[in-house]
């Protein structure tokens, strides 16, 4: 049996465990990272693109409105057998029409919500006030720019960034 063991051979050998360990590693970040982001995206672009005309907040409350079915009910449980055999089926209806009155009636009691809140804390100002006002602002800005020192402010500037360190320079 003639076993040589080649440099080249080797090197061979190598470089395909390398090609293998990246191959693994591509994979192992396409399974671990990039499919779960993925799955994410596209269930929250379907969900969000189903619930476009949706007021969610609207529709949790109308859910925790709705009236418990009458066959939970503590009382619907406590009657005897012999009185929920004689009319399960007049009892339900009736129960169904109940909640159903009663949903009409929650909803039709309430009031509508306005669409868009009414500002009301505002002033209407006439065009002469206004000017005015420019006006004022204008003259004020002119008097900063007139009282103001370059120089003093650069040194105010040092002195406050540099502490210390600005009588030293």
């Amino acid at each position: 049996m003639n076993t040589t063991v080649s440099l080249r051979n080797v090197l061979l050998l190598l470089a395909a465990v390398i090609v293998g360990l990246l191959a693994l590693g591509f994979v192992s970040t396409l399974l671990n990272q990039v499919i779960p982001i993925t799955i994410a995206l596209v269930v929250g672009l379907i969900l969000g693109r189903m619930s476009v005309r949706v007021n969610l907040v609207e529709a949790l409350k109308s859910a925790l409105r709705r009236p418990v079915k009458a066959e939970s009910r503590p009382e619907a449980q406590a009657k005897p057998a012999a009185a929920q055999a004689e009319a399960p089926a007049e009892d339900s209806v009736r129960a169904e029409v109940e909640a159903i009155k009663q949903r009409l009636a929650d909803v039709e009691a309430e009031p509508e919500a306005p669409q868009k809140a009414e500002i009301t804390d505002f002033e209407i100002k006439t065009e002469a006030e206004i000017q005015a006002e420019a006006r004022r602002l204008e003259e004020e800005v002119a008097k900063r720019n007139a009282s103001y020192d370059a120089a003093a402010a650069l040194a105010e500037r040092r002195k406050r960034l540099l502490g210390d360190q600005a009588d030293k320079s």
